[in-house]
């Protein structure tokens, strides 16, 4: 080695004596010959479990490969040698094979630096990033970066809405938040603490609107300075839209319970059906409701009106034309006895649903909404929860006008 030095540098003299660099060097080390056997070893060269001085082994196939490089080209060589650990581990060693001389002899110097501590940080690193990167895709249904401006640095695999990853890159993520709740949004996006379960509508690229609710983590520059923040997302859509159906059910049958119960309150057949109309017509956007009676031979009268204040709301509805109204009905029920069937009257749309008692219609339901103040996009809309209340509220009006056929209608039973 010394030798060495001398030739490539001239000036110096760096002469080492080997046997005392593998005495005192703080890890495995040893001076190996010409015949890949070890000459001179210390302590944690044999602790290792490496060949020593008289031992017949061989020496690790990747160190005998690194001296045969040595002794071939007299340049020094650099490996990593795996070695098996205690309890199934693997020992990590950094070698440096230097050359020399012993006896007069080519020899290489061989020493080694344990890197298994540092391995094993690394892997451990390695797996922890695995393993959270691995919790957060399947826990999340996108992951973000934005910087300063909002703008996305980075969109997970998932990507968002309905974009790629790439597609989104330097877009801001203000500009897919839904209209109403962009104030909602400016907070959320430029906050400097930590948020948790942030609700907030997009508008996906389709054009649908979908729910996200958002955790998101700032994050700072070396010098302190927020640098924007991080975030996961979990869509919520089904959710909240089956929550809205939900809100929308039970609304409807608190409309319908709060008919029948009116309707509930009267004993007379008369009155239970004209406070029912009442009820109803307070329950429904509508200008009026109509009760009218049928018998075996047609529509023949008209049992109750309610009708709502539309001295404002546009030309009031002649309600006194008996006719009129008996005879729309007569022709829907024709067209169809089984279920909810629109028609027109003057300026209204009428929902008009057949009521029943024994099996056959005994009169007729029906709600009268008006054109100027309902119609959109050439029509006017009736919803289902509409169809559904004034479906459910025939059914009791039918028991309602066969009581009233029986105790009232019934020539003598007044008397009675």
């Amino acid at each position: 080695m010394a030798a060495t030095l001398e030739r490539e540098l001239p000036g110096l003299d760096a002469r080492i004596d080997p046997g005392i660099a593998i005495d005192q060097f703080p890890g495995p080390a040893a001076i190996i010959g010409s015949a890949r056997r070890a000459l001179v070893a210390n302590t944690y060269w044999l602790n290792a479990g490496l060949a020593g001085p008289g031992d017949n082994r061989s020496l690790p196939a990747g160190l005998a490969a690194g001296l045969l490089a040595l002794f071939h080209t007299g340049r020094p060589q650099h490996l990593s040698l795996p070695l098996p650990g205690n309890r199934d581990g693997v020992v990590a060693l950094d070698v440096s094979c230097l050359p020399c001389e012993a006896g007069g002899e080519a020899a290489a110097l061989v020493i080694a630096c344990d890197r298994s501590a540092s391995h094993l940080v690394q892997a451990a690193l390695a797996d922890g990033r695995e393993f959270h990167r691995g919790l957060v895709l399947c826990s999340s249904d996108t992951t973000f970066e934005i910087d300063q401006a909002g703008r996305f640095t980075y969109v997970g695999p998932s990507g968002f809405l309905g974009y790629a990853d790439f597609e989104l890159n330097g877009r801001e993520i203000r500009g897919l938040v839904c209209e109403r709740y962009r104030h909602a949004g400016e907070i959320v996006f430029t906050s400097r603490e930590s948020v948790t379960d942030a609700e907030l509508w997009f508008t996906a690229r389709n054009g649908e609107e979908q729910c996200f609710v958002l955790s998101l983590m700032p994050f700072f520059g070396d010098d302190g300075e927020w640098g924007g923040l991080r975030g996961v997302g979990r869509e919520i859509t089904g959710q909240r839209t089956l929550e809205a159906e939900v809100r929308r059910a039970r609304r409807a049958q608190q409309r319908i319970d709060s008919v029948l119960y009116a309707m509930c309150t009267e004993a007379q057949p008369s009155a239970m059906i004209a406070v029912g109309v009442a009820a109803l017509l307070e329950s429904i956007d509508v200008e009026a409701c109509i009760v009218a009676h049928a018998d075996d031979g047609g529509f023949d009268s008209i049992l109750a009106v309610s009708e709502a204040d539309v001295s404002e709301a546009g030309p009031a509805l002649r309600l006194r034309d008996d006719q009129a109204i008996l005879d729309l009905y007569t022709h829907i029920c024709r067209q169809s006895d089984s279920a909810l069937r629109i028609g027109e009257l003057e300026h209204h749309s009428v929902l008009v649903a057949p009521t029943r008692y024994g099996g056959r219609i005994n009169g007729a339901l029906g709600c009268l909404r008006e054109r100027n103040l309902h119609e959109s996009n050439g029509h006017v809309a009736w919803s289902d929860g509409d169809r559904h209340l004034v479906r459910s509220i025939a059914g009791q009006m039918g028991v309602a006008i066969a009581q009233f056929d029986l105790f009232e209608r019934t020539p003598g039973a007044r008397a009675r």
